[in-house]
């Protein structure tokens, strides 16, 4: 038997009263806008843990939305924990059939259950397979080779186009595709007459290029179907259609999931927040989290006048609904804080939600020096180089054995090599910084590497060609010439 109030207590413990209100709030429908570092993850986690704890939800009927498969990690992480402390008796800390992940894997989930003889076999493509699968059947099968001459452009350009054309149909819900009344078919020998049949019945304009990419979408369509893929958005799209044409489906999906949550939801698209909304209904609860002010993915069809929309609805709505703002920091100094709201002023209103100032809420958190956030300006970038170099070396410092100190959560430390990172905007000039590092003996670990040809086994391959040809001198890697004999002897 569960301590309802001590448990109550244990899930708002360190909360601060706009976090313990998000996790207690009664109300069906609920927006929390949670500015940087205001934990909103934790609040999330909390949430659906006094759900299940105080509320006695199964924890199968609660869906948790997340934007990637990072994020549902670390979801997954804190609400397991919750988990643990409601049934720390009975050693359950499973999820047990609770969906956290993201909307995508969602629908295909839903569609391999809900049509288990057309979907089961089905897989997601992501972008780099679908891309290889459009090359594939560029023209043969998706006829885009008329687009590209339409258009004007290359090839690559063409399917960025294509791509970027298809994924906003389906963004807002509007690809509707006549396939052919044969059946799907078995045999990669059938699969070109078969979708060379489907029609697109979604109007797009009766220029050239409408009309060869109204031929070429409807056969994309038809192309996944035949071998037993959907990419991210037609995924969404799928659900939706089934959902919208058989209200039996609908009913057996609201009662599954009475419980909805949204991460990030001012990155959701169009289609995204229909689906919500039809799996939510009218007797759902639901909570939102989301920051309009961190809206970063409009072109990928994010849009961010949606939480705007989901936000004066909530306002309208009155008793079973609420706007909760989440303005504490506890992740900043006060000075990045500081410069952080003064930035945000710049920019005003987004999508007419306001915009508080954050607060600095950890009082342990302190600027104990100016460099904590600092711009600077070099004559170029080996100066830059050298000067990001001296400044890790000092708040390193490995002669005194410590850092220059830092708090963690639990304690203060002092700053390690690990602790630091140098973000560049193109890995064109990497080398140059690798060597300024390497000069200051500090060690160093390149996630995307220095500039292709600065590899040394391609060096080696263009010493070798070089050679052959009677060229002395490479010039195209960004830290110099390289002499194809020296590279050559070397190795």
């Amino acid at each position: 038997m569960k301590n309802k109030p001590k448990l109550t207590n244990t899930l708002i413990d360190g909360l601060n009263a706009s976090q313990t209100k998000a996790v207690q709030s009664p109300k069906s429908r609920i927006l929390v806008i949670a500015g940087a570092g205001s934990g909103k993850t934790e609040v999330i986690a909390r949430r659906i843990g006094y759900w299940v704890g105080v509320d006695d939800t199964p924890r199968d009927s609660i869906a948790a939305f997340t934007f990637t498969e990072r994020a549902a990690e670390e979801m997954k992480f804190r609400v397991r924990r919750q988990i643990q402390a409601i049934f720390q008796e009975e050693g359950d800390a499973t999820l047990a059939g609770m969906y956290v992940g993201t909307i995508h894997s969602f629908c295909l989930k839903q569609l391999r259950e809900l049509e288990p003889d057309r979907y089961h076999n089905f897989d997601i493509l992501d972008e780099s397979a679908r891309y290889a699968l459009i090359q594939r059947g560029f023209n043969n099968i998706l006829g885009l080779s008329a687009l590209k001459q339409a258009l004007g452009y290359g090839v690559y350009a063409t399917i960025d186009y294509f791509v970027q054309a298809y994924d906003l149909l389906n963004e807002y819900g509007l690809l509707e595709v006549e396939l052919s009344e044969r059946d799907l078919p078995h045999h990669l020998n059938e699969e070109v007459s078969w979708c060379k049949e489907a029609k697109l019945v979604t109007p797009v304009g009766t220029d050239a290029v409408a009309t060869c990419f109204s031929q070429a979408a409807a056969r994309f369509y038809a192309y996944l179907l035949c071998r037993r893929f959907l990419d991210f958005s037609t995924s969404q799209a799928e659900l939706v259609r089934l959902l919208e044409k058989d209200v039996s489906v609908l009913e057996k999906i609201q009662k599954k999931h009475s419980h909805i949550v949204v991460d990030e939801v001012q990155d959701i698209n169009p289609i995204q927040s229909k689906l919500i909304n039809l799996i939510v209904g009218e007797s759902g609860k639901f909570t939102a989290v989301g920051d309009h002010r961190q809206a970063i993915y409009r072109f990928r069809g994010g849009r961010v006048e949606l939480m705007q929309g989901l936000a004066n609805h909530l306002n309208q709505q009155g008793a079973d609904a609420a706007v909760i703002f989440l303005e504490e920091n506890y992740r900043s100094t006060p000075r990045i804080i500081e410069i952080a709201n003064n930035w945000a002023d710049t920019i005003g209103e987004v999508e007419g939600l306001p915009n508080p100032h954050m607060k600095h809420a950890r009082a342990e958190r302190s600027d104990k020096d100016i460099s904590h956030i600092q711009a600077n300006r070099f004559n170029d970038r080996g100066e830059e180089a050298s000067w990001i170099a001296d400044s890790i070396r000092q708040l390193v410092n490995p002669k005194k054995k410590v850092g220059a100190s830092h708090d963690s959560m639990s304690s203060e430390r002092g700053i390690e090599y690990s602790d630091v990172v140098i973000l560049l905007r193109s890995s064109t000039d990497a080398r140059l910084y690798m060597r300024a590092l390497e000069s200051a003996g500090i060690p160093a670990v390149f996630r995307a590497g220095p500039d292709l040809f600065a590899q040394p086994e391609v060096l080696l391959i263009l010493g070798v060609l070089g050679v052959c040809v009677d060229i002395d001198e490479f010039m195209g890697a960004a830290h110099g010439p390289v002499n194809f004999s020296e590279v050559v002897a070397s190795n």
